[in-house]
């Protein structure tokens, strides 16, 4: 019979998944969800090297597992603000730049002094616990943000659906009024929003394997 510690168990799967942490790179995540987001890995790494460029995204120097830019709830969410905030390549960095630092708005009152911004919550929602809680990320061209929340929406008086629970964001006032009347609007929602969540949990190892099916019962008796 082979002797197991069992605490040796828990300490190789911890860095298990610190590794998985720390050798995980953006590069690989993007190659991996590029068919579901039906884009090229070569168009999607383009743009990551843009917001490199620019200052947007870490690097970790050095060549091999472990370089490169990494694989964290915030790189992900740079990236989706910043492909969901415009087309070229050639305002890119302006644009994720100022969408990441949006600020939510509450209504009624003045926003109190607050760190969070689009980014922040968003970086949050990517590896929130509560599956379903968020529907979705939007980003309506080029100053508002929402992340959509997967809360039944109200009924009007003639029955009819209005609305969609959402938290906004907002880059400022000049934005908002300089952006085109017809405005664009570009979001990640539901089934393919979830499968980056689930993906990035998985990568983070912080995903917990299934239970053990329980023990089956042997039941002895005399013939």
């Amino acid at each position: 019979m082979v002797s197991v510690d069992a605490q040796q168990i828990k300490v190789d799967i911890h860095h298990l998944f610190w590794l998985s942490y720390v050798m995980s790179s953006l590069k690989t995540f993007l190659h991996d969800i590029s068919g579901r987001l039906r884009m090229s890995p070569a168009a999607l790494y383009e743009r990551q090297r843009e917001l490199v460029r620019h200052g947007l995204l870490p690097v970790r120097e050095g060549r091999g597992p472990g370089s490169g830019v990494p694989l964290t709830p915030e790189t992900v969410a740079t990236f989706l603000i910043g492909l969901l905030a415009t087309d070229s390549l050639t305002d890119l960095a302006e644009r994720t730049a100022g969408l990441s630092a949006a600020k939510p708005v509450i209504l009624g009152s003045q926003p109190p002094a607050s760190t969070r911004t689009f980014h922040s919550d968003l970086a949050a929602a990517l590896i929130d616990e509560a599956n379903g809680r968020y529907m979705g990320v939007q980003v309506t061209r080029h100053w508002r943000g929402l992340l959509l929340l997967d809360r039944p929406m109200a009924l009007d008086n003639e029955g009819f659906l209005e609305g969609v629970a959402s938290v906004e964001y907002v880059v400022s006032e000049e934005a908002r009024v300089e952006a085109p009347v017809l405005a664009h609007t570009v979001s990640l929602e539901a089934e393919y929003f979830w499968m980056v969540c689930h993906r990035l949990r998985g990568q983070l190892g912080l995903i917990k394997p299934p239970p053990p099916p329980p023990d089956k019962l042997v039941s002895g008796g005399g013939e």
